[in-house]
């Protein structure tokens, strides 16, 4: 989560030299679907519906892929292999699972 969106991302062969680089199976499943649910299963079980928006906007991208709790990706590849590489959506919390994009804007933007 940055900026009080959620995102999915990964960093599919980046580290690997002289490979082509392939689109994820998830990531083209999420571009030709967008509406998905996400199963929650462990502290808490529940299914929220959610809708995906790729994003390939080179700004938003290097935003949450230089956010202190997107480390990960820094340290698995370099930025500039990230950002050129890195599947990456948006994702919009929908219907009954609505109130979760509020709580999460809240919680990142507390008054």
């Amino acid at each position: 989560m940055v900026d009080g969106q959620t995102y999915i991302c990964g960093t599919p062969n980046a580290s690997r030299k002289g490979i082509e680089r392939q689109p994820r199976d998830w990531l083209a499943n999420l571009v030709a679907h967008p509406d998905f649910i996400v199963r929650l299963k462990s502290s808490v079980a529940a299914e929220l519906t959610a809708a995906a928006e790729r994003v390939d906007d080179t700004d938003e991208r290097r935003r949450v892929l230089t956010a202190p709790n997107t480390g990960y990706y820094r340290d698995a590849v370099s930025l500039q292999a990230a950002l050129a590489h890195s599947p990456m959506v948006r994702v919009r919390f929908t219907g009954d699972a609505g109130w979760l994009a509020d709580a999460v804007r809240r919680a990142a933007h507390p008054d």
